[in-house]
């Protein structure tokens, strides 16, 4: 039930969460919360509008979705695995789909699993597209001819006078202070630049990730989860011939 209105919403909004942190990397927390509250308000008229005797159902969905997203995303947020907009993002959408949506006949195309959750659903198809930006590094590197790194699965090693060091990509760690891994890593801002130059001269070479926010991989995944299910239950059923 409101399961096309939710889908709007959710489109609408993480569109333009897209879109915001692309541009400016940063997304109001408006956004997500017009997106619970708009969650909270459908939640309710389901509650009140379906048959008695589904409302224990609904409302063990809402408080499980809720209550284990809420502390999970905030536990990835405070670990510097994510930003702040993305664990934002998650907990919204834990309130705006309680339940797993049926968008129409014979969909998802894929299996779900038993639980159903569907912001667990929509952030492991988000991390396991995610993993193709691993690819990406790898041969980006190989064409590069870089020498042969850990490094090399999650970054790219530049020239620090490389412009696109200061639009589109981070250093991943912090070469004035020796640190080769920094969480979140190190924006390339003029006062760091000179510094940096000061410290391997304009041939040294860093290593850089790109700037990818992590909102697109959620949406990304939000859309398979509602088109074709869960991707990572999926791939754990495929050596059981399930």
């Amino acid at each position: 039930m409101f399961d096309v209105e939710r889908t709007l919403i959710a489109g609408l909004l993480l569109a333009y969460a897209c879109y915001a942190d692309w541009r400016t990397r940063r997304v109001s927390n408006r956004v997500w919360l017009l997106m619970g509250a708009a969650g909270a308000a459908l939640t309710i008229l389901e509650f009140f509008g379906t048959n008695t005797a589904l409302h224990p159902v609904l409302l063990r969905q809402a408080l499980v979705s809720i209550g284990l997203m809420y502390p999970f995303a905030w536990l990835l947020w405070r670990m510097h695995a994510m930003g702040g907009a993305d664990a934002k993002a998650l907990m919204a959408l834990a309130l705006l789909y309680p339940t797993y949506p049926r968008m129409g006949p014979g969909l998802p195309l894929g299996t779900t699993p038993p639980f159903e959750l569907f912001a667990f659903t929509l952030f492991g198809n988000s991390v396991l597209l995610s993993l193709t930006t691993i690819l990406w590094m790898i041969a980006l590197n190989h064409r590069l001819k870089n020498p042969r790194s850990l490094r090399g699965f999650v970054a790219v090693q530049m020239p620090v006078d490389d412009p696109r060091l200061q639009k589109q990509w981070r250093l991943l760690g912090d070469p004035v202070t020796g640190k080769s891994y920094v969480p979140g890593g190190t924006d390339l801002t003029p006062e760091y630049r000179e510094k940096l130059l000061q410290k391997t001269g304009p041939q040294g070479r860093v290593w850089a990730t790109p700037k990818l926010p992590f909102m697109l991989y959620i949406t990304t995944g939000w859309a398979m989860a509602l088109l074709y299910g869960d991707l990572l239950y999926q791939l754990t059923r495929i050596p059981l011939g399930r």
